[in-house]
């Protein structure tokens, strides 16, 4: 059952939000030169959290993470620059990195709370080297009723 306010007066100040969602996808394989979606979410909702996972072996410079919220692109960058802008700096941009190994190749990236959207949500990841690379992710989200 949705919780919120009491619609008093036949309209709620404040939104009335559904449970907690978890869009879970592990393993996923992303191809190498194919813009790959991994959370596809349609309807209105917010974000709670959520992380991407890569696995070692495929070096990870040329991954490129594109968040789209609305139809609108929000965030399309390497993760490279994600390293240099805000690597375990939560909360001070839509995605950010929480764990990364030079060595192995491993990788994590968390998703900022309370990003919200009114039409859609879609990540999508892209690697344009070496082999095809395993994605392990998990998007928590609530519809917005």
């Amino acid at each position: 059952m949705a919780k919120g306010y009491p619609d008093f007066y036949g309209f709620s100040v404040f939104p009335k939000i559904g449970p907690v969602v978890d869009d879970t996808v592990a393993p996923l394989a992303v191809p190498t030169d194919v813009l790959t979606t991994v959370h596809n979410v349609v309807g209105k909702g917010e974000i709670v959290g959520g992380h991407l996972r890569f696995m070692g072996g495929v070096d990870y410079t040329t991954t490129r993470l594109v968040l789209i919220i609305d139809g609108d692109t929000a965030i399309d960058q390497l993760v490279m620059r994600m390293w240099y802008a805000y690597a375990f700096q939560p909360d001070c941009g839509p995605l950010f990195i929480t764990s990364i190994n030079v060595v192995t190749h491993m990788l994590a990236i968390a998703f900022t709370r309370g990003i919200t959207f009114e039409q859609s949500y879609q990540m999508q990841v892209f690697h344009s080297e070496g082999a095809d690379r395993d994605v392990y992710s998990s998007v928590f989200y609530t519809r917005i009723l």
